[in-house]
């Protein structure tokens, strides 16, 4: 066997062991870089393997016309899928879909519905759209006092137009109203993170370095700490916590029961919280 069939082969090993979360960021460096075509490249094939941040990126691209023709229905459908696994920014943007009725029949009870997934887990903007939608009474009642709540949440957290919205609301409603609409406020928590969003699933071995360390990783199993499966990988495992912490979806039909976790071994280790059935 010659030394150029033997490099073929090696390469070829490498590029099949190559691990999805590596497509992913090589995706999102050709992004930062305006490279868009490369990024759907990179993007598409672990999107369709589950993989909820392209996902999300894929609806981007399709959505602003990004290294692809503007199209809302691929962006309604990508921003879709990473929705119902939680990603907060995909329900942001799925809403305003339907707000428009870009890509899809306007539908201001539908976007209600996306809009709050999105501010119960602290979006700014999710919680900006939902206080608009409550001051105008569009898909729901209208309810200065709720949609005072919102614009104050989003202001918190950002919103500039939150803040400006909120005050001019505030010029049409009574002291009593402001200050029940202010309590709230004081009052809202963001829902507690209690899952995480499953990527891909990665049950073959994973592939070791030089010293045959295996890379932190970030799992999910059910509650026998048995099937688990990866959805992402780190250097150390500060960075895993740190991600997990991070990491705000729902326990609901659409979330994986189980524990999430950070370890280094195929005994699941570093348990901090359930997301039970």
């Amino acid at each position: 066997m010659t030394i150029q069939v033997v490099a073929i082969l090696m390469f070829s090993l490498v590029c099949l062991a190559t691990p999805a979360w590596a497509d992913f960021e090589a995706g999102m460096e050709a992004y930062r870089g305006g490279e868009y075509a490369a990024a759907l490249y990179e993007w598409r094939t672990v999107a369709e393997k589950g993989d909820v941040r392209a996902q999300f990126y894929l609806g981007r691209l399709y959505d602003f016309g990004q290294g692809v023709p503007q199209d809302y229905v691929q962006a309604w459908q990508w921003y879709g899928k990473a929705a119902a696994r939680g990603y907060a920014k995909a329900q942001y943007l799925l809403g305003r879909l339907y707000v428009y009725g870009k890509g899809v029949p306007q539908d201001y009870a539908t976007a209600r519905q996306w809009f709050e997934k999105a501010a119960a887990q602290g979006d700014g903007e999710g919680q900006y759209y939902l206080g608009w939608l409550y001051a105008d009474g569009k898909g729901v009642p209208q309810d200065f006092v709720v949609a005072h709540m919102w614009y104050n949440l989003a202001a918190a957290n950002g919103e500039k137009v939150g803040e400006i919205d909120r005050d001019a609301l505030a010029k049409q409603m009574t002291p009593s109203q402001i200050a029940e609409a202010q309590k709230l406020a004081r009052e809202w928590k963001p829902k507690i993170l209690t899952g995480v969003v499953a990527s891909y699933d990665e049950r073959a071995s994973r592939p070791q370095d030089a010293r045959g360390n295996t890379p932190i990783r970030f799992v999910i199993c059910n509650d026998v700490g048995q099937d688990c499966f990866v959805i992402a990988r780190f250097k150390d495992l500060q960075t895993c916590e740190d991600h997990k912490r991070l990491s705000a979806v729902y326990c609901d039909s659409v979330s994986t029961p189980g524990k999430m976790l950070c370890d280094t071994t195929r005994k699941s280790e570093f348990v901090t919280s359930w997301c039970l059935p």
